[in-house]
């Protein structure tokens, strides 16, 4: 029944559900502090709503869109808690949890930024490998190569594929691929 609910692809999500419920119930026994209780409820609910809509686990559009909105809608009434809670001692620890979030923002933002920069300024395209063989003797081979390498998530380039413009062939093979696989044949 676990894994039924999921696609193939994410057939482990059930455990990340199962993981998701846990820290939910574990989190008001180990933090006393309400304010601690909300902020920690609100991150665990937010990153396990990241994951799921970057894996869209679910089997149905449907059920993806019930998770993410039944996940917005608790994040909602924990902040509906934290409005309606006094939290007079807490000042100080809700501050620095405030900065550390604050901080934790900015590292995402320039990650992201410095990311950006780093596709920018990268030539592109840009493939991870060339595989560069005889078309004769090693056409089948090098296109069997080259399927292999694309099934594992890597870019390749094969030079029968691009033989309308040879300065072009030229210019990718110098600087923009990482690997060149040379397929010798006799």
């Amino acid at each position: 029944f676990l894994f039924f609910q999921f696609q193939p692809h994410a057939y482990y999500f059930g455990g990340a559900v199962s993981l998701r419920g846990l820290l939910v119930c574990i989190v008001p026994v180990v933090a006393k502090h309400p304010a601690i209780q909300i902020i920690t409820l609100c991150s665990i609910m937010n990153i396990f709503q990241i994951a799921s809509r970057y894996v869209r686990p679910w089997r149905s559009n449907l059920a993806d869109l019930v998770d993410g909105c039944l996940s917005i809608l608790i994040v909602l009434v924990l902040l509906c808690a934290a409005m309606s809670t006094k939290f007079d001692e807490a000042d100080v620890l809700v501050g620095w949890m405030g900065a550390i979030l604050f901080l934790l923002f900015f590292v995402c933002a320039a990650s992201a930024l410095c990311f950006s920069i780093y596709r920018r300024t990268r030539s592109s395209p840009y493939y991870d490998s060339f595989v560069c063989h005889h078309k004769a003797d090693a056409a089948a081979q090098a296109r069997y190569l080259q399927m292999l390498l694309e099934r594992s998530g890597q870019d390749c380039f094969i030079d029968s594929d691009h033989l309308t413009n040879l300065d072009l062939l030229f210019d990718t093979v110098r600087c923009k691929i990482g690997c060149l696989i040379v397929y010798l044949t006799s």
